[in-house]
């Protein structure tokens, strides 16, 4: 901003100059310097944007070449000559940086300088075509709102061209400062179910989970730094599974960042190259400003609890941070007596102790659900009908197998596997006692019981009709 104000001071300077000049140049003298209205017109690109943003230009003043070579800021409408000739009096950055935003405030009722640009898919820059001498501010509506763009005024300066009467000016380039917030943290595979939002996901012990920051980076931003931090219960995977993205591709680490952590750290830093951060183009804007994702992967272990495992970045732009969580889930069974046989627990029917179950992934129960240290298998065992599991079983949401393995004193063992679904919200799950060997939700017949009843009355009627047809066989005969 401040070698643009520069320019237009010079401006002011050449023209007392050439005033000087051309009273000694015979014939020179006499000529009137040819303005550039209706002829030669420049353009201005607007650059570090995001997609989305909407970008208006307004006109704030037009640089008049007077007959006797000197020049007039003519202020447009919905702009204040007071406040434009504060911003040009402003000495310093921050002093050119509030003066702008005075102007900023200051618009009114001005009219924007054609049709406002909107930043495409993929693309970072907008142009602005047929623009003359003069200043004009920059308005950007950002599409995310926790951006806020800085106030800026470009100077379209003219400048004599050498040996004529000529003036002449360039196209203008201008990176636009931000401050921005945009930190965005997401669980995005490994063996987790993702929420819809990304911002919370299932996993076990021993999963590696995959994590996903979307973070920008400035233009004429000298330092830029990541930093992670795992909770107890998850750490890092190491350096070889950082990935850096934009716009899709991989950007390769050389010369570009350096990752500061270790296999089996709970923190790490992500460190990018001051000279990669500044790198300029031929015309002076930046080219390594944008957005930019970084994937990298934690593993769960042990330690984790029941209540998950929290993964927190941080960035220099946003100390504030983003957090997701990896949680776990438990359930809970209760065994009891179907004394209304409708496959449900009713209250006051009996509830039974002693029942043992183990717990597996498949139907075939080949497969066994550990517990956190991953050699002892998850069983669980009634007391009062009631059984749960414990702080050291941690699941995430899906279908699960339990075997009974024991019985209740005067009952039999389930021998079909019995499918639970565990959702998010855990749970309980009723179990009856069957009246066979098949899960059928039924009750098991115990001694003297329905059941067997039934079996004898049913043994009586084939018994007695063998034998009447025995002695019908007989008095034929």
């Amino acid at each position: 901003m401040a070698h643009i104000k520069n320019r237009l001071r010079g401006l002011l300077v050449a023209f007392v100059a050439l005033v000087a000049a051309l009273a000694i140049v015979p014939g020179v003298a006499q000529a009137e310097p040819t303005s550039w209205t209706g002829g030669e017109t420049k353009t201005i690109t607007v650059s570090n944007l995001q997609p989305g943003d909407v970008v208006t230009l307004y006109k704030v003043a037009d640089v008049q070449l007077n007959d006797d070579n000197t020049t007039t800021l003519v202020v447009q409408t919905g702009f204040e000559q007071g406040t434009v000739n504060a911003y040009l009096d402003a000495e310093g950055a921050d002093a050119v940086k509030a003066a702008a935003e005075d102007v900023w405030e200051d618009r009114g009722d001005a009219t924007p300088f054609g049709n406002a640009a909107t930043v495409q898919t993929g693309q970072t820059s907008v142009t602005f075509s047929n623009v003359d001498a003069g200043l004009y501010l920059v308005d950007v509506a950002p599409a995310d709102e926790s951006v806020t763009y800085q106030a800026t005024i470009v100077a379209m300066s003219p400048v004599a061209v050498e040996g004529t009467t000529d003036w002449t000016f360039d196209d203008a380039y201008i990176d636009l400062k931000k401050t921005t917030e945009t930190l965005d943290k997401k669980i995005t595979g490994g063996a987790v179910e993702v929420a819809a939002d990304g911002s919370l996901g299932y996993a076990m012990v021993g999963d590696e989970v995959t994590f996903q920051v979307t973070f920008e980076i400035n233009a004429n931003q000298s330092e830029f730094v990541l930093t992670d931090t795992m909770s107890t219960g998850l750490t890092f995977t190491g350096a070889d599974d950082v990935v850096l993205y934009k716009n899709g591709e991989p950007v390769p680490a050389a010369g570009v960042y350096t990752v500061a952590g270790n296999e089996g750290d709970q923190s790490f830093t992500v460190t990018f190259d001051p000279e990669w951060l500044q790198k300029k183009s031929s015309n002076g804007t930046s080219v390594n400003a944008g957005t930019y994702t970084i994937e990298y992967k934690g593993l769960i272990t042990p330690d984790a609890t029941l209540d998950g495992v929290t993964n927190t970045v941080t960035s220099t732009n946003n100390t504030d941070g983003d957090t997701v969580t990896v949680k776990f889930v438990g359930f809970g069974i209760v065994k009891y007596g179907d004394a209304n046989k409708n496959s449900r627990y009713d209250e006051g029917e009996e509830l039974l102790s002693g029942a043992e179950f183990a717990l597996y992934y498949d139907q075939a129960c080949q497969n066994p659900v550990y517990k956190k240290d991953g050699t002892t298998q998850v069983t669980l065992k009634t007391v009062d009908g009631k059984a749960s599991t414990d702080k050291d079983t941690l699941l995430e949401p899906g279908t699960y197998y339990l075997k009974e393995t024991a019985a209740p004193s005067g009952y039999q063992i389930v021998t079909n596997p019995i499918k639970i679904d565990v959702t998010t919200e855990g749970g309980t799950f009723n179990i009856p006692n069957v009246a066979s060997t098949d899960h059928e939700g039924i009750e098991l017949p115990t001694t003297g019981g329905a059941g067997t009843v039934a079996l004898t009355a049913a043994g009586v009627v084939i018994v007695a009709g063998a034998a009447a047809f025995i002695v019908r066989s007989r008095k034929e005969n």
